[in-house]
């Protein structure tokens, strides 16, 4: 549910989180129309903010421009998924390579403070801790690998990667699955292995698409958009 906003910090700022959060969070669903008035009284502040927010979200990928509709929850297509997890899984695998060979011991204490909280949202209905938890493991591994350029280029893509995470937790099953995939990851990376930790960096991320896009299929062959 969209909430109010407060004055601090920026509307703009405050209605962008807002907003990213419920798409990437799938409250509002791929095709969602998104009427600048209407957000507006809902956060109960006025339009210029929110047609801010929403450039900020077009910019990100999260929103489309379609025709005489207007902004609209950027609609999920299989080409998309699979590029950006084919893409995601070279920049990644390189990171895990990277953080393999340059992590110091608070990086490593890091991603072990982020799998125990992992293990601790397995079980919940609600995904969204998970999900969280699931996407600061990934920038901490970033963060180890110690390459900006690195950072910048999967900054790009990085909404929409998020975007995707969120549905593939939400499978049944996949959440505890998902947990052991980033217990797995991180066992390489201490041991100091680039080459064992790309690879394991790449196939949890082949195995993350491999799960949207059956979740798509099955969307489809429903007849319905994606839940």
């Amino acid at each position: 549910m969209l909430n109010k906003l407060d004055e601090y910090p920026s509307l703009q700022a405050q209605a962008y989180e807002e907003l990213r959060r419920s798409i990437v969070g799938n409250e509002l669903k791929p095709g969602e129309r998104l009427v600048t008035a209407t957000l507006a009284e809902r956060f109960g502040i006025s339009r210029s903010p929110v047609r801010e927010a929403l450039h900020r979200l077009l910019q990100d990928g999260l929103v489309e421009v379609r025709g005489r509709t207007g902004m609209i929850v950027a609609s999920i297509s299989t080409h998309e998924v699979d590029d950006v997890f084919r893409i995601r899984a070279v920049l990644e695998g390189l990171a895990a390579a990277l953080a393999a060979e340059r992590a110091i011991e608070e990086d490593l204490d890091r991603l072990d403070e982020i799998l125990d909280a992992m293990r601790s949202f397995a079980g919940d209905e609600d995904s969204d801790n998970l999900v969280s938890e699931a996407d600061q493991f990934h920038v901490a591994v970033l963060e180890a690998a110690k390459s900006q350029r690195l950072i910048l280029q999967l900054g790009q893509i990085h909404q929409r990667v998020n975007h995707f995470r969120n549905l593939s937790l939400r499978v049944p099953g996949r959440a505890i699955e998902a947990v052991e995939e980033h217990q797995a990851l991180l066992t390489p990376i201490r041991a100091r292995d680039p080459y064992e930790a790309e690879r394991m960096m790449r196939e949890h991320i082949n195995e993350a698409r491999l799960v949207v896009l059956r979740r798509l299929a099955d969307a489809s062959e429903k007849g319905r958009p994606w839940e």
